[in-house]
């Protein structure tokens, strides 16, 4: 899924995206059609794309408010951020 502003690009990552952000950075540039920067590396940040990548694993139907979404600057195709949900609609929230 993608959405899009003026000089912006949202594109929600699929499962197997997600998996390429932890594993392979260039091959997720050339799937995305942008530029990342380089593999992360933060312990921190790994292990929360690791445990979404369980969690949507268990529930791929809601992969949606699951995954991350990275916000990509047109006018370079930079990534300049990344943005999600904490979890999925519920009748309390």
């Amino acid at each position: 899924m993608e959405l899009e502003t003026e000089r912006l690009f949202l594109k929600l990552l699929t499962l197997a995206q997600l998996k390429l952000c932890v594993n392979n950075t260039s091959m997720l540039e050339v799937e995305l059609n942008c530029k990342c920067g380089k593999e992360p590396t933060d312990e921190y940040f790994l292990t929360i794309i690791n445990n979404k990548i369980k969690i949507i694993e268990n529930d791929p139907e809601n992969y949606g408010y699951l995954s991350f979404w990275f916000i990509i600057r047109k006018d370079d195709k930079r990534v300049v951020g990344s943005i999600d949900f904490k979890n999925i609609p519920n009748e309390m929230k």
